[in-house]
């Protein structure tokens, strides 16, 4: 676990839309000494040890136009990136007048495919895996089943562009009308916070160094992060397809122990069959559940 000794607000605001390279930026901002570094990673898993602990319904609040007491609630970070942060632009700016702003990007088309392969799909609307696990009552599932109503307030309030959810944002139907949201985020930004406050960072082209001289620190010997890459979220997708399938199918572990120590004198072949069919109809279940999904998956 991370310990906290001098945190004192946010030195670096990285203001791109999730999945231009937020969790690059975060990593190369807390190699910097940008860390603690908050992200969506730290609101639903805190991921760094910093307590995120009602930080959701918080993001509520500010989406719909309440008061947030930004220094008290981001006084354990000196950085952060990605959404929900990166839609509160002119929040930060004025709770944090003194920081720098890196406005991480991509095309438009490239950043529309980065979505659609990752983050749409950690929808508890539209994925089952979700669906099943965030009814476990732990962190962070907990957590991950307040994420969407965060992200459909935030979508519905500070996105707009006439989306008003998470799923609005995701559905190819859309498509569109969010690449217009993210063009007018861009252009927001660029005309929100002064020049010689904002770095707009193309990820994939920009370098370490253009970020290092921007913040005034040192340039790392290291190679510029790269994090959170589409590789990573196969694993994801597959480990959360487990972990759903463990828990669907606990009822039947449980009734086959159960089944064996009352009657230790069964036929095995019959509790063999019967595991067998019943694994047979989840599997099955599985595909028909996947065949949108799987095909594209490296795509």
């Amino acid at each position: 676990m991370l310990l906290v000794s001098e945190a004192t607000g946010l030195k670096v605001v990285g203001v791109g839309f999730g999945r231009t390279g937020t969790e690059s930026l975060k990593q190369a901002l807390i190699e910097m000494g940008f860390g603690p570094a908050y992200h969506m990673v730290e609101v639903l898993a805190e991921d760094q040890g910093v307590s995120t602990a009602g930080h959701i319904p918080l993001w509520h609040a500010a989406a719909k136009g309440e008061h947030v007491d930004w220094a008290m609630m981001l006084k354990d970070f000196k950085s952060g990136c990605d959404w929900p942060m990166a839609s509160f632009p002119e929040e930060m700016l004025k709770a944090f007048p003194d920081a720098k702003f890196v406005l991480t990007m991509r095309t438009k088309e490239l950043w529309w495919a980065s979505i659609q392969s990752s983050i749409c799909w950690v929808n508890t609307e539209t994925s089952w895996q979700f669906k099943v696990l965030t009814q476990l009552p732990i962190f962070p599932f907990s957590r991950i089943k307040e994420q969407g109503p965060m992200m459909n307030d935030i979508v519905k309030f500070k996105i707009r562009g006439g989306l008003t959810s998470w799923d609005d944002l995701c559905k190819p139907a859309n498509k569109e009308l969010t690449l217009a949201a993210y063009d007018a985020h861009i252009e927001k930004v660029k005309k929100l916070i002064p020049s010689d406050k904002l770095l707009v960072f193309e990820t994939g082209k920009s370098t370490y160094a253009d970020l290092a001289n921007f913040l005034g620190v040192p340039v790392p010997s290291q190679k510029y992060p790269k994090v959170n890459s589409k590789a990573e979220w196969v694993i994801l997708k597959i480990g959360a397809t487990v972990a759903a399938g463990l828990v669907l199918l606990s009822p039947l572990l449980v009734f086959l122990l159960v089944n064996r120590l009352v009657n230790p004198g069964q036929s095995s072949s019959f509790t063999f069959s019967l595991s067998v069919w019943f694994l047979f109809l989840f599997f099955f279940f599985i595909c028909v559940c996947e065949q949108r999904f799987w095909p594209g998956l490296l795509s």
